[in-house]
C-alpha cells in the first residue's frame, strides 16, 4: 500500500508539473519537424552605399556559386534590403533642421541593385523588405537636434552607416525620439508600409513577400499593414519586441515564436536565432555547431549575417568570404542531406507539409519533441530529481530518427574534421 501511495503521489505530482509547463511543451509539440539539415544565410542592412558594395555582392555570390545540394539548389543569402537612407549632404546644406532622404532608385546605387538582381537569378541571392529606412526619420530628427554624437554621425560619410546609431534609433517601428518609446499612430504605420512596399516592388518588379523589421522591433498595427500590401512571412527572433525602456532595452511579449506559426494577422513566421558575423568572431566554427544542434533538435538554421562583415575594409571583407567558404565546405561534406533555402522557401515547405522537409512519423516526432524539451531546464531538473529521466533516457534511444546517423552531428568543430 505504501509503494502504491507513493507511485500515486509521483504520478499525481508530474501531473501537476506538467500542466503547469503546458502552454511551453504544447508550443514544442506543434513546432514542425524538419528531416533534412537546412542552412539559410540572412544578411541584413544592404542597400544605399559606396559603388564598391556592388563588388563585395558579386564577390559573394562567386562563394556561393561553388555549392549546391543534392537537387542541385545554391545556397541562399537572403538580402534584407534598406531602400532608403539620409541624404547628408543635403541635410547639413541647410543645418539639419529639414529630413532629406535619397532612395536605392537613385542613379548612384545602380550597380548595388543590379548585383542583387543578378544574384537572385543565379538562385544565390533573395532580397526581402528591412524598411524604407532602418529608422523613424522623426526620431532621428529629434536626436539629431539634442544629441552631438548623433549629429556628428550625420556628417561622418557621404553614406552614413545606420549600424553606428545607438540601437533605439535603429528600430524603425516605435517612437524612439524618447525613452521609453511611444507607439506611432497606427495610421503613420500604414502609411508607411504602403510606401516601403510600392519602392520595392518599384525595385525589384515583384511584391514584397518576406519582411525583416528592424532590430526586431514591431506590432500588430505593421503585421497588419504588411499583410494588405501582400507581404505573407515575417523573419523574428522567436520573440515579437514592441517597445524599448527607459535604457533603451527592448522590450518583448512572453510567448515563444516558431518556425512556420501563423500569426492572429494571417502571417507566417520564421525564426532566426543563430550567428554567422565573422567580424565579431562568429566564425565558421561556431555557425558549424549551431547547424549541428539545430538540426538534432529538427529545425532549420538560420544565420544572421549583416552587411558590415562584408562592407568595411577589404581585409576584413576578404576574412568573411574566407569563412563563408570554409563553412559550406564542412556543412556540405558533414551534412550531405544538406539542404539549401530561402526564408521564403523554408515557410511554403512547412506550410504545404513536403514529405522531403518535414517529419510527419509520430514515433520520430516525439524523439524531436523530447529533445526540444530539455530547453525548459527547470522541467529537466525535475525530471532528473525525481528519476522520471530514467525512462525518458531509453525513449530518447528507441525513437531517434536512423537518418540522424547519416549527418555527422558529433563531428567535432572544423579545426578537428
Amino acid at each position: 500500500m505504501i509503494v502504491v501511495l507513493l507511485l500515486s503521489l509521483w504520478a499525481l505530482s508530474w501531473i501537476c508539473i506538467l500542466w503547469f509547463y503546458r502552454r511551453a511543451l504544447l508550443t514544442l509539440w506543434h513546432e514542425p519537424v524538419i528531416k533534412r539539415p537546412v542552412l539559410i544565410f540572412e544578411s541584413d542592412d544592404w542597400g544605399l552605399g559606396p559603388a564598391m558594395n556592388a563588388d563585395r555582392l558579386n564577390a559573394m555570390a562567386a562563394v556561393l556559386k561553388r555549392y549546391d545540394d543534392r537537387e542541385g539548389n545554391r545556397p541562399v543569402v537572403t538580402l534584407g534590403v534598406v531602400l532608403a537612407n539620409v541624404d547628408a549632404q543635403r541635410m547639413l546644406a541647410g543645418d539639419a533642421k529639414r529630413y532629406y532622404s535619397t532612395s536605392l532608385l537613385d542613379h548612384r546605387f545602380q550597380d548595388i541593385l543590379k548585383a542583387i538582381k543578378e544574384g537572385e537569378a543565379a538562385g544565390v541571392f533573395a532580397a526581402q523588405l528591412h524598411g524604407f529606412e532602418h529608422y523613424w526619420p522623426e526620431s532621428l530628427m529629434a536626436a539629431i537636434q539634442t544629441n552631438s554624437a548623433v549629429r556628428d554621425w550625420l556628417s561622418r560619410s557621404e553614406y552614413p552607416h545606420t549600424e553606428e546609431l545607438p540601437a533605439h534609433l535603429q528600430s524603425r517601428w516605435a517612437d524612439c525620439s524618447t525613452l521609453p518609446s511611444m507607439p506611432l499612430p497606427q495610421g503613420a504605420i500604414g502609411a508607411a508600409v504602403q510606401h516601403e512596399t510600392a519602392l520595392f516592388q518599384q525595385a525589384f518588379n515583384r511584391p514584397a513577400t518576406v519582411v525583416v523589421p528592424p532590430t526586431f522591433l514591431w506590432n500588430e498595427h505593421a503585421e497588419s499593414a504588411w499583410r494588405r500590401e501582400g507581404v505573407r512571412i515575417v523573419v523574428t527572433p522567436g520573440r515579437r519586441y514592441y517597445a524599448r525602456d527607459r535604457d533603451g532595452r527592448l522590450i518583448g511579449e512572453e510567448w515563444r515564436i516558431y518556425n512556420g506559426q501563423k500569426s492572429s494577422c494571417g502571417l507566417f513566421y520564421a525564426v532566426r536565432d543563430d550567428y554567422f558575423e565573422p567580424a565579431l568572431g562568429h566564425t565558421a566554427d561556431s555557425a558549424l555547431a549551431a547547424l549541428k544542434k539545430k538540426t538534432e533538435l529538427g529545425r532549420p538554421t538560420l544565420l544572421e549575417m549583416h552587411r558590415f562583415n562584408f562592407s568595411g575594409d577589404a581585409d576584413g571583407a576578404q576574412q568573411s568570404l574566407y569563412q563563408l567558404d570554409r563553412l559550406l565546405q564542412y556543412a556540405k561534406r558533414h551534412f550531405p542531406d544538406l539542404k539549401f533555402f530561402s526564408t521564403e522557401q523554408l515557410i511554403d515547405g512547412l506550410r504545404n507539409k513536403e514529405e522531403t522537409l518535414t517529419e510527419r512519423k509520430l514515433l520520430y516526432r516525439i524523439y524531436f519533441f523530447l529533445q526540444r524539451s530539455r530547453e525548459l531546464p527547470k522541467l529537466w531538473k525535475i525530471a532528473w530529481l525525481s528519476g522520471a529521466v530514467l525512462a525518458l533516457i531509453p525513449l530518447l534511444v528507441v525513437t531517434r530518427p536512423p537518418y540522424l546517423k547519416h549527418n555527422a552531428v558529433h563531428c567535432g568543430t572544423i579545426n578537428k574534421a
